[in-house]
This record gives C-alpha cells, structure tokens and sequence, in this order.
C-alpha cells in the first residue's frame, strides 16, 4: 500500500538530497485525492532538446485507494509538449508517464525513494532526448481511442482510394469502456444505410515523440493533418466533387463517410520512415450530407431523393461549419492475415497448396499451428464423421459431433483469414473416393505438398503406389503417445514413403529406447457398442507437444530438398530426444512378377556379418516386410546365424535355436509388419557368388514353405567385395524339384 500522505512527505523530506527534491507544500485535492507539491533539481547540458528547466515544480496525486500509480503533473503553465507524456483534457497540466507496466505489477517494487528517482531519471533524460530508446518501437502519434474498428485483411489506403469499395460496418464488441465495430466488404444493395465507404488520404512523413489528442471535429482534424503538409479539407472536397460526378460505385452519395489517415513516422528528422499509424474518423454522416456541409453540394427539395447537384468554383468553409462536423475517432485494426499470422509467429509465411489426408486429433492440431502461423493454404480430406469423444484431443469443439471433420476443421481454419479458399474440403476416403474422385484428382494436380497424417498403412502404401504425386509428408504419434515420426520424401522422390517407412521399423529394432515405441502402454477403451467402436488412451498433454514439434520442424523440411526422417521420444524427464535418420536410397530389383527393395546398409551388414566368420561360411535369416496387394518385398535387416549352427569353411547348415523368438519379437514390437522374408548365407572367400548345387537344394525347401503363404522365396548369398547375389522362384515348387532361380 501507499504511505499515508504525512509518512510519505516525511520520507521526502529526508530523502531530498538523495533524489534532488524538496518538499513545497502538501495539499488536499479530494477526500480521496492527496497532492505533494515538490521542486526537482535536474542534471542538465547546456543543450537541450527539450526545454526542460534545472527546476522544475510537480503535483505528486495520491490515491488513497492505492488502486492506480500515482500521477505526476508539471505545474508549469509553459511545459513544453514532450514523448511519453499521459493523455489529458485540453487546457489541463502535463502528466509524465513514468512506466510501461500496469500499477499492479509497478506496485510491487514501488517505495517512495525509488519514485523520485524515477521522477528525477524522466526529466533529465527528456531534457536531452534520450528518454526513449533507439530499439524501442515509435511512439504514436495518436492517443489511443476507447473506440475500435476491425477492417478487413486487404484494406489499404492507397488500393481504397483508387478503387474505392463499399463497407458494411456492424457493431461487433461492447465492454464498459470499449466498443468495438467490424468492417466488411460488401456489394451495394439498396440497404444503403447500412454502407459506408472510406476517403483515405495520407500525410507526409512525421517524427515521433509527442503524442496529441484525438481529434473530436473535422476542424481538429484538418489542423493535425496541415501539420503534416496535408489540405485534408481541401482534398475531402475534391474528393467529394469527383465521386458526385463519376459515381465509382453506385450508392456513393448516400454510403456514410469514415476518413481513414495514414501517418507514415520516422525516428529522426532525416530518418527513414520506419512505419506508418492508421488511424480512421466515423463521420456519422453521408458523402451527400457531408458535401452540403462543406458546401460542395446542393440539393433541392423538388429534386428526386438521392440526388444532388455541386457547385461550381472552389466553396470556402469555416472554422465554425468545420467544428460542426462531430467525429468518432478509432483505432484501425487489421483483421488477421497469413502475412501478419508469420510475423507474429515470427516465421514466414507460404501459399503453397497442401492437401493435407487425416484430419483425426493430430492433423487438426498441426494445421491449427500451422495455419496460425500463415503457413500453407488447405484442402484437407477425410471421409470420418466426429464424435463427442474426439473432443477429448481434436481441435474441434463437442458441437461439431455429427459433423464431417474435413468440413468442419476446413470451415473453422478459414474463418482465421476470412477467405473461402484459405481452407477447402473433400469429404472422401482416399481408398474409395467415389463420387469424390474428380475432386481429389483436381486437388492431387494442384497441390504443392500431401501431408498423410492419416497414421494408416494402408493409405500410405496407396499413395506409394501412384505416379505423379507431389512430394508427401507423413507424421504420426506412436502408440504408446511417448513418441511421434516425422518423415518427409525428398523433392525429386527418389526416396518415398513407404521406404522411409522401412527406415524406421529399422530404427525400432536397432535402439533400445524405441523398441517398445509401437505398443501401446495402455489399454483402448470402447466408446460405442460396435465391435469396432474402440479408440487408444492417449494424453491430450502429450498430443499437444508432438503437434508443437511436428508443427516447428514442417516448414524447415520442406525448404530442404533432401529426405528427412525424425523419429522423436519423450523421455521420463519430459525432455525430447530426437533420432534424425540419414534415409538411404534403395536398390530396387524386379524378378518374377515383385519388386525388391533393400539399401546398401543391409548389403554391409551382411558383408560384416561374413567377415566375422571368415574362413567359415556363415549365414541367417532376412527380416523384412512384404506387401502383397502390390507384389512388394522390403527387406530391411539381416539376423546372425543362431548359436546352433554348422559352420565350416565350404558349408553351412543353419540352427534354430532362438530364431523363432527372435522373430516373434520384430513382429511384436513393428506392430506384425516385420518379419521373416527369407535367408540369407555367404560363401568362402575369393568364391563366387552363384548358388551351388547345395544353395539349390536348401533353395527348394524355402520354395515350398513360402508358397504355402503365396509369397516369394528370397535368398541371398553374401561374397567378396560386398557382392550379392539375389535369388528368387519362378512359380510353384515341390520338394525334389529344381527350381529355375532369377538371380541379380
């Protein structure tokens, strides 16, 4: 609390060396209101920017509610008008402005001493124009207003007064001290009361520092506006004068005028300018009423309403007639853009087309931070319909249940920029779009990324599969909601997603951390009565931050050329490890009717494994995934040779013991998609790589076992120089039977 008025004149007075003031005189203004009058010595130059005195006699105001900081007035009638000064009523004191924090927080660290020092820091720094910082923003050249205009994204002074447009102005907002008005661009109609259009004009460059009141009259006004090099009257009139004759838009003379103001500031006289206020004036009258008023046009009573005639010459208008016009002025706020969402995101914003495949919790909560942030324009696709329960992670509300959620999320992100094409929709599966096919074609051509955030096989594998795509980018959050993977093909899509896919079942199996990454650590719940009616536990806490993370690293990637793949991981700390995986690009080999894919990684860890167990043979078993709707092999690692083994310099018979364990658990930890995909064995050095009569024989019996599921049998023979040697059946064998092998 603030010091009773004695104890804080007492203090004063012992304090006045220390702050070079000296008490004059106590006053009581109010019951309420308690005035110190005190006298400050100033360290001062010779010269000044201000005319600030080496002694200057305040008014210190003491509330005894102590709900507001205490208000300081310069008693001089001749203070000159500097920065950083508080907005009072004509004909009244200055009033310094010692902070830029609200009272409530000042208080916190407010004595008494420390208040006249600020005091005593405020005059001598204005005296030599120092006061305010080279890094800090300009100063207005404008009071604030109580009163607020929001206009539309696109509204430019310059682009309104060579085509002017017609606004529809509705009372959007009202609080206790502030109302709030909307503005929107609207065709005219003959609802004319109900539109206004803008006259803007734009003064010379000006300095910042003092602030001035908010003219109240078009007399006031046209004064501020003559002091920035500007007629606003005399161009008003012309103005005026040429909508009367041309008629840019019908209805003009009976639309309300709004006067909107550029002020273009500098920070110094010779500065360049560094950015520009705008502020707008409600006239409250229409262009044709206020033409009469400037005595620009004359209408008569036996002339049909809504017309007029001007006169000729060049009207002379008083100050007084000036007076009369009454203004509301207010503050002009921009509605939001992708251009402003970028800068105050601090990043840049993009046009690019995305069609984003998902909109399930993660899509909508990415393409929320991402369209805050003006990054991207959407169409977003998805067949789903939301459900009450969705709420719980989605970034729709409940009262979208019932609703489609590309729709909806496409309706809510558009409503951001108020542009129907910021955000579009497709309500389709991409698996069978139907009647939708022509529109997701249409939408396929024409978009600059596909975000799949549709965590389905099923639909990335589709998209694999398809010429002609735009590049694609998958994310999703794993199972166990402790991880997220972010992937992204390169721009030329040598690398696609489906091997991107295999890198990271790869990085499952190879580090500790993420083997368990894929399983869900807790139980799903049924939220109907279908037998499919099941959805995954899952934090919304933690939603929330791989949404973050994948939001923050998307519009890096996509500035890369290169293929990314990110395999993220909460640790129990809550800190975020990332595993960056360098994708490597497959070989890929067509034999008898599939298509092969595997890296040179696996190729060197074969040669590894064999060099090992040089002069033996040696040998194991090949993981990898296989995809039988598109007669696709990936195979993404090898298994060393079990322990019971037979390994000799020219032979080998694989063991089996804790193979199938070891298999089991891929399977377990890739969710099933990984598993045993054939064999593998080397052969001796300086020997070659062609399968032998013995190769041929094991050969047949991984014929007739993989044919029995209706899948390749693929074998692989490791030598010299990491050369392979990939064989592969032609058709359906038995036992006994040689095989006719392909092999590359």
């Amino acid at each position: 609390e603030l010091l009773l008025l004695e104890e804080a004149a007492q203090r004063l007075a012992d304090a006045g060396d220390q702050v070079f003031a000296k008490l004059l005189e106590v006053r009581r203004a109010s019951d309420l209101r308690e005035v110190l009058v005190v006298e400050i010595n100033i360290e001062r130059p010779q010269r000044l920017v201000h005319a600030i005195k080496r002694c200057e006699v305040l008014a210190i105001c003491l509330d005894a509610s102590d709900d507001k900081q205490p208000e300081v007035l310069a008693l001089r009638s001749d203070f000159p008008a500097v920065p950083h000064c508080n907005a009072t009523v004509s004909n009244s004191p200055r009033s310094l402005c010692l902070y830029d924090q609200p009272y409530e927080a000042v208080r916190l660290t407010w004595t008494p001493l420390r208040f006249m020092r600020r005091i005593h820091q405020w005059l001598s720094k204005t005296a030599v124009g120092t006061l305010h910082l080279s890094d800090q923003p300009l100063e207005p050249l404008l009071f604030a207003s109580s009163h607020q205009l929001i206009v539309p994204a696109d509204f430019l002074a310059s682009n309104i007064q060579k085509t002017p447009r017609l606004l529809h102005i509705s009372l959007h907002a009202k609080n206790r001290n502030e109302t709030t008005y909307a503005a929107g661009w609207t065709e005219p109609s003959d609802r004319a009361k109900l539109q206004s259009i803008v006259a803007a004009f734009s003064t010379k460059p000006q300095t910042h520092g003092v602030i001035h009141r908010q003219p109240q009259t078009l007399a006031e006004l046209d004064a501020l506006c003559r002091a920035a090099d500007l007629s606003l009257v005399a161009k008003l009139t012309e103005l005026i004068r040429v909508w009367h004759c041309n008629k840019p838009v019908p209805h003009v003379l009976q639309a309300q005028l709004i006067i909107v103001i550029a002020l273009p500031k500098k920070r110094k006289a010779r500065g360049k300018v560094e950015a520009t206020e705008m502020r707008a004036f409600l006239t409250g009258a229409t262009v044709k009423e206020l033409g009469e008023q400037l005595g620009i046009l004359d209408s008569r009573s036996d002339v049909a309403e809504g017309v007029a005639g001007y006169i000729i010459g060049t009207p002379t208008v008083a100050i007084s007639d000036l007076d009369a016009v009454r203004l509301l002025p207010v503050q002009v706020l921009h509605a939001l853009s992708p251009a402003s969402a970028a800068v105050m995101n601090g990043t840049s914003a993009s046009d690019t087309r995305i069609l984003a495949v998902g909109c399930g919790a993660l899509g909508s909560q990415v393409a929320n931070n991402l369209a805050r942030a003006g990054f991207g324009r959407w169409t977003f696709v998805d067949h789903d319909t939301f459900l009450p329960h969705n709420s719980a992670r989605h970034f729709l509300p409940p009262k979208a249940a019932g609703l489609n959620k590309a729709i909806v999320l496409a309706s809510v992100l558009g409503a951001f920029f108020d542009d129907q094409d910021y955000a579009v929709a497709i309500p389709a599966d991409v698996l069978k779009p139907g009647d939708q096919q022509p529109a997701l074609d249409a939408a396929l051509s024409s978009a600059g990324c596909l975000f799949d955030f549709s965590a389905s096989i099923a639909v990335s594998r589709h998209f694999a599969g398809k010429p002609g795509l735009p590049r694609r980018l998958a994310a999703f959050v794993t199972p166990s909601g402790s991880g997220a993977v972010l992937a992204i093909e390169d721009a030329e899509r040598g690398i696609k997603q489906d091997w991107l896919e295999m890198l990271h079942y790869r990085e499952v199996l190879g580090s500790k951390s993420l083997r368990g990454s894929l399983i869900s650590a807790s139980a799903n719940f049924r939220y109907g009565n279908g037998c499919r009616d099941i959805a995954s536990q899952l934090a919304q806490a933690d939603l929330a931050v791989w949404a973050g993370v994948i939001a923050k690293r998307i519009p890096k990637m996509l500035a890369s050329q290169r293929a990314s793949l990110s395999v993220f991981e909460m640790e129990a700390s809550g800190s975020i490890a990332a595993h960056e995986i360098e994708p490597t690009v497959p070989h890929q080999v067509r034999l008898l009717g599939w298509t092969l894919y595997f890296d040179h990684w696996l190729i060197e860890k074969l040669a590894s494994l064999r060099t090992v167990k040089l002069p033996n043979e040696t040998g194991g078993v090949l993981v990898g995934v296989f995809d039988s709707a598109a007669n696709t092999c990936y195979l993404i690692d090898a298994l060393p040779s079990p322990p019971d083994s037979t390994e000799w310099p020219t032979s080998y018979i694989r063991g089996c013991k804790g193979l199938q364990g070891a298999v089991e658990e891929i399977e377990k930890v890739t969710l099933g998609q990984v598993g045993y995909a054939g064999e593998w064995h080397s052969h001796p050095r300086r020997a070659s790589v062609t399968p032998s009569s013995d190769d041929f024989t094991a050969y047949a019996w991984l014929c007739e076992k993989m044919t029995l599921e209706g899948l390749p049998a693929i074998m692989i023979i490791a030598g010299d120089d990491a050369k392979i040697f990939v064989v592969a059946a032609e058709g359906v064998r038995t036992r006994g039977q040689k095989p006719k092998p392909a092999g590359k």
